[in-house]
């Protein structure tokens, strides 16, 4: 006795053979795209993470030219050498009287539950 399979059923098993072949590869295209070693994820993280630099370098390079001109101010205008002592080697002109006042104090932090401390 011997079976046999009409030739409809067997083309419709390989459609469906080959439908299922195409879906997988490209369900597995789509996650490596997603969420593979150079996938959209990393790429968006990347990008996020040359946004974060370029601000950097840019405070930086403002940084940088502030500085620039107060060493130039320093080296040349002699009231921003002035400026410096007075601020932070409280120096004063001859007949000046310096007063220093003591650094504020933070107040203390509130306690965990909620209670002014003692």
């Amino acid at each position: 006795m011997q079976f046999s399979i009409p030739a409809e059923k067997r083309r419709r098993a390989k459609r469906y053979l080959w439908i299922a072949v195409c879906s997988l590869a490209l369900l597995s295209l789509a996650v490596h795209e997603i969420a593979g070693e150079n996938g959209y994820l990393v790429r968006r993280q990347r990008r996020l993470q040359m946004q974060a630099l370029d601000e950097e370098v840019q405070r930086l390079q403002e940084d940088n030219l502030r500085l620039t001109q107060k060493i130039k101010a320093l080296r040349s205008d002699p009231q921003s050498i002035e400026a410096l002592a007075r601020e932070q080697l409280r120096m004063g002109r001859p007949g000046e009287v310096v007063v220093t006042l003591p650094p504020e104090e933070q107040p203390d932090a509130p306690s965990l539950n909620g209670n002014p401390p003692r």
